[in-house]
């Protein structure tokens, strides 16, 4: 209850502004622009959220990893209607064939070069909308004027891997590998205790700053109620040793302060802060205070090199009262204008 009234009250004033101009109405974001070039704890400086890939001594498997994709929730892929998704520009058409499995194929006909996804799907088969050219969900041309050299495979499509996990979709660009297990996606939080809210949106931004600004601004929003400082040091910093080389994983752990807002809710003298990455464009940021979690779970799917595709997924093991889930979508939504607008402004 006591956290239900800390984002009723509070956390709707510091993020009701739609453009960076007006930052400097809300106490907590006056201090943005200083931190982002001033504090060397957020996540996109901290030396520990960017170890280096060795492209060298890379294996398979970690380069097959690095390949997926978020691409959306799966509501937004109804039976056998084709969907077209963007991926650095080069574009896929997918459909749902069964309960839990897809079809992703290169968007293109080969033979005319019209959209796969201008067509329509049956018996697991897509068919092309101009010459009507058919491929089936393994990309084998199988009917149209794409068969009429007998035997060749010229205009065969290549095929991708998509996964559902935890309600979203993710597409590897690996071509012609199949029954491979996307990892590093069994978060803690995704279970009957925590309930959850979910949105979208566009951003015209490169994703890997829209990525760094996506795990500072929670830090900041947090750390900065917590502590009430100008300048956000913690007690401790921890790197959490995930075992593996594409997720990388900080704790921080902040003391509150003797005059922040959360010191006259809160009967707890720490926060604790967790901030990870997932290569490529996957961070979640938790924030935890005794036994009470929030977690923000934000997927990137990268358009173009100027526009990204954000996904996402707040949950929390507590009740909210006056509306909840319509609230907390409408606080994601804003934080979501920040990521953007922090991205803008330091591009």
């Amino acid at each position: 209850m006591i956290l239900s009234l800390l984002f009723v009250a509070f956390i709707p004033n510091i993020l009701s502004f739609s453009v960076w101009p007006n930052i400097n109405k809300f106490p907590v974001f006056q201090y943005l622009e200083n931190f982002y070039e001033n504090n060397q704890y957020l996540p996109s400086k901290s030396i520990l959220l960017h170890p280096k890939v060795n492209s060298y001594n890379i294996t398979e498997h970690d380069k097959y990893q690095t390949q997926w994709y978020s691409i959306g929730h799966k509501s937004n892929f109804p039976f056998r209607v084709p969907r077209k998704i963007t991926v650095w520009g080069k574009q896929y058409v997918i459909w749902k064939k069964s309960i839990t499995d897809y079809v992703c194929l290169v968007d293109t006909c080969p033979h005319g070069g019209e959209s796969l996804s201008n067509g329509h799907v049956y018996n697991n088969c897509i068919t092309c909308s101009q010459h009507q050219s058919s491929f089936n969900e393994n990309g084998e041309s199988v009917s149209g004027k794409t068969t009429l050299l007998e035997g060749s495979q010229l205009y065969d499509l290549p095929e991708f891997q998509v996964v559902e996990k935890n309600n979203m979709l993710y597409l590897n660009t690996y071509e012609n590998v199949n029954n491979s297990t996307i990892l590093y996606r069994d978060f803690p939080f995704v279970n009957s205790e925590f309930r959850q809210v979910f949105i979208e949106s566009s951003v015209s931004i490169h994703p890997t700053i829209l990525m760094e600004n996506s795990l500072d601004v929670v830090h900041i929003i947090f750390a900065k109620l917590f502590t009430n400082k100008d300048s956000l040091e913690p007690s401790c910093v921890t790197k959490i040793d995930t075992n593996n080389a594409l997720h990388h994983a900080v704790k921080y752990t902040y003391e509150r302060g003797q005059n922040s807002l959360l010191n006259k809710l809160f009967d707890s003298h720490q926060l604790t802060i967790s901030s990870e990455v997932i290569n490529p464009f996957t961070t979640i940021s938790r924030v935890m205070i005794d036994d009470k979690e929030l977690a923000f779970e934000t997927n990137i799917r990268p358009i173009r090199t100027n526009k990204s595709r954000v996904y996402v997924r707040c949950y929390r093991n507590f009740s909210l009262s006056y509306g909840g889930d319509k609230f907390i979508n409408e606080i994601i939504q804003k934080v979501v204008d920040v990521y953007a607008q922090m991205s803008l402004h330091n591009a």
